[in-house]
């Protein structure tokens, strides 16, 4: 669909965000939110930052179901910021 989350800094202000720490993410505004811009819900561990840079690359990846249930509702919250559709 063209459209990409940033897993590697803020979204709003540009600040990197460590590859070994936890991150907030906000799908709607496109990826991660550093606690200085107000943080966000969601929290990515580095572990699932690591798995969804790696799918986002087109690599194969094996994960947990919980880490896919995870990475999922990452993406039903893009989906329903860019596309209207509300996961039920």
């Amino acid at each position: 669909m063209g459209y990409a989350l940033d897993l590697d800094r803020c979204v709003k202000c540009g600040r990197l965000c460590p590859v070994d720490r936890p991150a907030a993410i906000d799908a709607g505004r496109g990826g991660l939110v550093c606690q200085a811009c107000g943080g966000a819900r969601r929290i990515m561990s580095p572990a699932l930052r690591r798995i969804a840079r790696a799918a986002a690359a087109g690599e194969p990846v094996t994960m947990s179901p919980e880490e896919a249930d995870r990475l999922l509702a990452i993406v039903d919250d893009a989906m329903a910021a860019h596309t209207g559709f509300e996961p039920k």
